[in-house]
């Protein structure tokens, strides 16, 4: 039997024979059904992992750890609060200034195309509240902070051509916001306990294009007794088959955290805490997909009983609230010298599945989805110093290394992460008896990256809710980035 003729602009001949099967790696996309309906939207960009990340290192400024006696040790370690007699408060606020491009090389093709480049701001803002109890032993504290911070901003175009990141993010944002309040109490002359409550708030935001062309190549192909081994009938990743997909969405959870502070002699303090995070949170979405009016006719046209009414969804999301571990050590060898190291731990691993499920649809080409991929747990690794310049004036040193999350198969422009080193000098000057102003510089190098191989490469005729999910134009290609952060605090002492 021959192909069937289609009708509509940029339409390209079909071909008989099998389609290549792409190799099943280790990304996994399932289809809550048994049989994937024709077209399954690209619901999947809901969460990024992107480029400047904050981890560990927006929490607080460059005197705070699990072991120092600021007001953001709330954060860091609440048993580490009765360090510090009176009511002290904190409010930490800057901005991170992050340079992002991405060369991207067709290994399919040979293809190279307009390089891609982005500037984004970053904004970061940490708050921290202690005071006693009527007992020096006792003592409450209030934080606020956003220990995963994720955030990409791509253009749609570059060089008057269709971006190659337009399909994988125009823009998306994820922020995990916690509310910790937290009690502390000295057992022991020499060993505090704290714990504390998590209220956790999960924002995310996508705004991308979802590429109906090869989507409906899928649909097409599946009433082709003969397969596809080419993009056909309709061009990959042609813009006028590119459909917007935008959500906006916050949803909220309860974690507990708690930690231990030791000193065992005046000269060493030994600090260690741990959060649960919100384990599984729940977030409603609501999301819409603007249809253009070259795929509505392709479908009138050609896939009559397939339809294209309007593709809106109400779903709910289930996205993982990482634990956190964190671990430090001080040592004060002079009335002015501090010499700290700190290691922070995230569960990134556990953040990679992502469950949505569709609870109110236009259409039941809407399905239910289940992303699992491979991220690995972040690792924070710091050492700092400070020295008390004038009895009101200190400054401070600060080097950490952070671990790259993202295995080279797995990263594309909205899944990208790199191994980060950060260079960071500040003041901590005492203006009054009350007021004390915190002001740093911190230098991000971001170690670029070459993608040669990867698990999402175009696929003419996928066979699998898997292969489905990774059929996505190539990501390979030169991925670099910069990043350096100005951030002021102001702390208050009663």
């Amino acid at each position: 039997m021959s192909a069937p003729s289609v009708k509509g602009p940029g339409v390209r001949t079909w071909s008989r024979g099998a389609a290549s099967q792409l190799e099943r790696c280790e990304v996994v996309v399932r289809s809550r059904l048994e049989l994937l309906p024709e077209l399954a939207l690209a619901v999947l960009v809901l969460v990024s992992l992107t480029p400047g990340r904050a981890d560990a290192t927006v929490v607080g400024t460059i005197f705070s750890g699990p072991t120092s006696d600021d007001p953001l040790t709330v954060y860091w370690n609440p048993a580490a609060m009765t360090l510090a007699p009176g009511t002290r408060a904190q409010l930490y606020s800057g901005a991170t200034l992050i340079s992002m491009s991405y060369d991207r090389h067709d290994v399919g093709t040979g293809e190279r195309y307009p390089r891609a480049d982005q500037l984004v701001a970053k904004p970061e803002i940490a708050f921290g509240f202690i005071t006693d109890l009527g007992t020096d032993r006792l003592r409450a504290g209030l934080s606020f902070a956003t220990p995963v911070l994720d955030g990409v901003r791509w253009d749609t175009e570059y060089g008057g051509q269709p971006s190659s990141t337009r399909y994988y993010a125009i823009e998306g944002h994820q922020a995990h916001m916690f509310i910790r309040p937290a009690v502390a109490y000295r057992v022991h002359p020499k060993i505090s306990i704290g714990v504390g409550l998590d209220i956790i708030g999960i924002w995310l935001r996508s705004d991308a294009m979802v590429d109906l062309g090869a989507m409906l190549n899928q649909a097409a192909c599946r009433m082709n007794e003969w397969g596809c081994s080419v993009d056909a009938p309709l061009p990959r990743e042609d813009p006028a088959y590119a459909g917007r997909l935008a959500v906006d969405a916050v949803g909220w959870g309860v974690g507990v955290a708690g930690g231990v502070h030791a000193v065992p002699w005046p000269w060493l303090r030994l600090g260690l805490s741990a959060a649960s995070g919100g384990r599984e949170i729940d977030v409603p979405v609501r999301f819409d997909v603007q249809v253009p009016e070259a795929a509505r006719a392709f479908v009138r046209d050609n896939l009559p009983s397939l339809g294209l009414p309007p593709l809106n969804a109400e779903a709910s999301v289930g996205v993982y609230s990482p634990m956190m571990v964190t671990a430090g050590v001080m040592l004060l060898p002079t009335a002015r010298i501090r010499l700290a190291a700190d290691l922070h731990w995230i569960q990134k691993s556990r953040m990679s599945v992502t469950m949505i499920q569709i609870l109110q649809s236009s259409s039941d080409l809407i399905t239910d989805q289940v992303k699992v991929a491979v991220v690995r747990d972040a690792f924070t690794a710091g050492l700092r110093g400070s020295y008390l310049l004038r009895p009101n004036l200190a400054a401070a040193l600060r080097a950490e290394y952070t671990s790259n999350t993202m295995p080279e198969r797995f990263t594309t422009p909205v899944s990208l992460d790199f191994a980060k080193v950060n260079l960071q000098a500040g003041l901590d000057w005492r203006l009054t008896r009350w007021l004390g102003v915190v002001l740093e510089y911190t230098h991000t190098i971001l170690v670029p990256r070459t993608i040669a191989q990867s698990a999402f490469a175009p696929n003419a005729d996928p066979r699998t809710p898997e292969q489905a999910s990774l059929d996505r134009p190539y990501p390979t290609g030169r991925y670099r980035g910069l990043a350096a952060k100005l951030t002021v605090g102001v702390t208050l002492t009663f």
